[in-house]
């Protein structure tokens, strides 16, 4: 993906170009005529003959950029995998599928106010392990000092590796470890 930055007087965007195929129209279509919970808001725009997709990234943060000197921890995991299944579960109901989510930390999103997550939907190129990308950054961030954030991390990358990762059991993980941890406190 060739990427370009684009920041005017109001608005800071993030600029693919389009690769326009049959295949891939539907999916365009339907990421810039709908506002999908979950994706980074995005428009066309048409320039020179050329389409360029304008995702929106005002007062958003990368991934990447946010945990640069900081460490991710279990509650940060948690709001991560339960935001990115809101995402998935919002992109079927318009028959996106989930290859074309780009889960490199660079282009995962904090809105700063909300804390909510927001992720780039790129309809013209299907990423290859692309929750792999992922999960190496998670591993190399995590807090080690985390145990149970620590744990997930490497039993989701092994299943990754093994081909075997299911979104949904590793939201089970988290709701094991969150009912682990509240009985405990409650003990």
């Amino acid at each position: 993906m060739e990427v370009k930055y684009h920041k005017d007087y109001r608005h800071n965007y993030l600029i693919l170009k389009s690769i326009n195929t049959p295949a891939s129209s539907y999916r365009c279509r339907m990421m810039t005529d709908n506002e999908i919970k979950g994706l980074l808001p995005c428009k066309e725009r048409h320039i020179n003959g050329e389409l360029f997709l304008y995702y929106e990234i005002t007062s958003k943060q990368s991934l990447l950029s946010l945990y640069e000197n900081r460490r991710i921890n279990m509650e940060f995991l948690s709001r991560l995998f339960v935001q990115l299944k809101t995402a998935w579960d919002n992109m079927s109901r318009f028959l996106l599928e989930e290859q074309y989510l780009v889960l490199n930390p660079k282009y995962i999103y904090t809105d700063i106010e909300s804390g909510e997550l927001l992720f780039l939907y790129y309809p013209f190129m299907s990423e290859e392990n692309y929750i792999k990308q992922l999960f190496a950054f998670l591993t190399e961030k995590v807090d080690s000092e985390d145990d149970a954030a620590v744990d997930i991390c490497y039993k989701a990358l092994d299943l990754i590796e093994r081909d075997q990762f299911v979104l949904d059991e590793v939201l089970n993980w988290f709701e094991q470890e969150y009912y682990f941890c509240h009985k405990k406190e409650n003990e």
